[in-house]
């Protein structure tokens, strides 16, 4: 039984943490150590909170202890913010404010502090499913913090702290089962995604001009890329390339051919930024191309997808045991007054 599950869930939280930065350090070619080193950190700082959290008993006359270690979170947040270059007038700067304002009102029980954070939250989340600043990848990290702040700020003690009305909605074990089908519905989804890999056309255009031109696109680590080209009668045959980067011709050729048709393949070695260059020499050029991708890195994102979705099935089933079944009220036959006064005689 565990004793303390705010804790045990914060630990699962770290471990799928830890996951999601091993993860991302294989999609990146230009990923840092750090990240490596930070994702151990996560994966066994999780694993060790996870075991305290099935022994360690909460004591509900004490400031709730999620929030003092939330508190001191924003702290060292707004310092490292500041540090990077948080000073006036920058986005840094209001991050920074924010976080010191935030870790204040939360130490003195302030109820706009606790909104502030489910405000927080949302943003962390829907950045996170965007994957903005993590190539565009879900980051799982971000995803699993912004559920855990939804859960546990939510829950009667610590709303109570704040002295406001617990925000968790109320689910009965039928609505909670149903939950949990939807889930592995979708980790079924992600399942045969893994294995039949979703393709589609990127772009296609007819194009006409002189010289060299190019195109860019952004692909992802694994993906295979088809760009087929039909020139138009009577004008020059192009050599077409596809490079790493966006600086004009100076990035990595991953693939290269020449001629007035043919389809050119490659894959792609590191997530980023490529550049697909089309060269008639000294001729015009008319032709018409498409550029179809097979999006072989779902084989690798979705893995954390999954992960996601086991974190949703595993806090599904917790509050499912937790939560207790409706009682059947069983009425009791109304009699009149006209039986009773016969039974007594």
């Amino acid at each position: 039984m565990i004793q303390n599950i705010e804790s045990s869930a914060y630990g699962l939280t770290l471990v799928g943490s830890g996951i999601s930065e091993l993860a991302a350090h294989q999609l990146s070619e230009n990923s840092s150590m750090l990240v490596e080193y930070a994702g151990l950190g996560f994966l066994l700082s999780g694993l060790l909170i996870f075991v305290l959290g099935l022994s360690w008993k909460r004591d509900a006359s004490k400031k709730p202890l999620g929030v003092l270690l939330l508190s001191v979170g924003l702290v060292v947040v707004g310092v490292l913010a500041t540090l990077l270059g948080g000073w006036l007038y920058t986005p840094l700067f209001l991050l920074a404010l924010a976080c010191f304002v935030l870790a204040y009102g939360l130490m003195t029980s302030r109820s706009w502090a606790l909104y502030g954070m489910f405000t927080f939250a949302a943003t962390g989340f829907g950045v996170s499913m965007v994957g903005i600043g993590n190539n565009g990848v879900v980051n799982v990290a971000g995803v699993l913090s912004s559920c855990y702040f939804f859960w546990y700020l939510g829950r009667k003690h610590v709303a109570q702290y704040f002295g406001v009305e617990p925000t968790l909605p109320t689910l009965s074990r039928k609505g909670l089962t149903r939950l949990l089908i939807v889930i592995l519905l979708f980790l079924a989804l992600i399942g045969y995604l893994h294995v039949y890999p979703y393709s589609g056309v990127t772009e296609a255009a007819e194009i006409t001009g002189s010289g060299v031109q190019a195109s860019a696109f952004n692909f992802q680590k694994d993906d295979w890329v088809n760009y087929s080209f039909q020139s138009h009668p009577g004008y020059s045959p192009l050599k077409v390339s596809i490079r790493s980067g966006v600086e004009w011709m100076s990035g990595v050729l991953i693939a290269s051919m020449n001629g007035s048709s043919g389809s050119l393949t490659a894959t792609i070695p590191f997530t980023g930024k490529y550049t697909v260059y089309f060269d008639a020499g000294n001729g015009y050029y008319g032709f018409y191309y498409k550029v179809t991708i097979v999006y072989y890195s779902w084989r690798t994102i979705t893995p954390l997808w999954a992960l996601l979705d086991a974190y949703g099935v595993l806090a599904v089933l917790t509050a499912i045991l937790k939560t207790k079944p409706t009682a059947l009220v069983v009425q009791k036959p109304n009699r009149s007054k006209e039986t009773e006064n016969e039974i007594d005689q």
